[in-house]
């Protein structure tokens, strides 16, 4: 598609050019094991919601859920950005950011060895240039690409935008892409892209 484009003089607004938030650098492999421990924990206490209140000891239905919630497994979001920087994670039961949490798209997409490499080259690239985050680093490489003309980049916070203001300033050369591109492999669509 590509190329026809190129061809034709049409311009390209790549969606989600951060993976989802993967290539910030703040993900860990440890966060899809421990979400899918909590959706086990939490279908096992609604199902033990609803066996408690449709059986005959005279709790409600809501009292018996209130009863079993409070039991629910914690996945709480966190700042994560002594991992992004290379340290290690304080506190081995909470993910690394909301979206972590929340998108299991993202989490049966890019959780793979090869995305962690890549995301690592990224932070890699970007602390030899004065510590970079690999966000910026990240979207240097798809505005380096020809008939890219506004990546979708779906910022939530401020510094979001300073990172995709900071990176049109960022220049890649030719061994800083190829090192970035050389792992990658093309993914399967997934959902409601197929």
């Amino acid at each position: 598609m590509i190329p026809n484009c190129l061809d034709q003089g049409v311009g390209c607004l790549p969606w989600s050019p951060l993976a989802r938030g993967f290539l910030c650098g703040n993900r860990k492999l440890m966060d899809k094991e421990l979400i899918a421990a909590a959706d086990a924990k939490n279908k096992e206490n609604k199902e033990k919601a609803a066996a408690v209140g449709s059986g005959s000891g005279g709790a409600t239905p809501k009292s018996a859920a209130a009863a079993v919630t409070t039991e629910l497994a914690p996945v709480s979001p966190t700042s994560y950005s002594h991992i992004a920087a290379g340290g290690d994670s304080k506190d081995s039961k909470t993910v690394a950011t909301t979206r972590t949490a929340s998108d299991p798209m993202a989490l049966n997409y890019y959780y793979g060895d090869i995305d962690f490499k890549i995301t690592e080259r990224c932070m890699e690239i970007g602390k030899k240039r004065g510590g970079k985050p690999a966000a910026q680093i990240a979207l240097a490489w798809i505005l380096s690409k020809p008939g890219v003309t506004a990546p979708i980049i779906g910022a939530t916070k401020i510094s979001h935008l300073e990172d995709a203001v900071a990176a049109l300033d960022i220049k890649l050369d030719e061994n800083e892409i190829k090192y970035l591109e050389e792992l990658y492999q093309p993914k399967k669509v997934l959902g409601n892209l197929s």
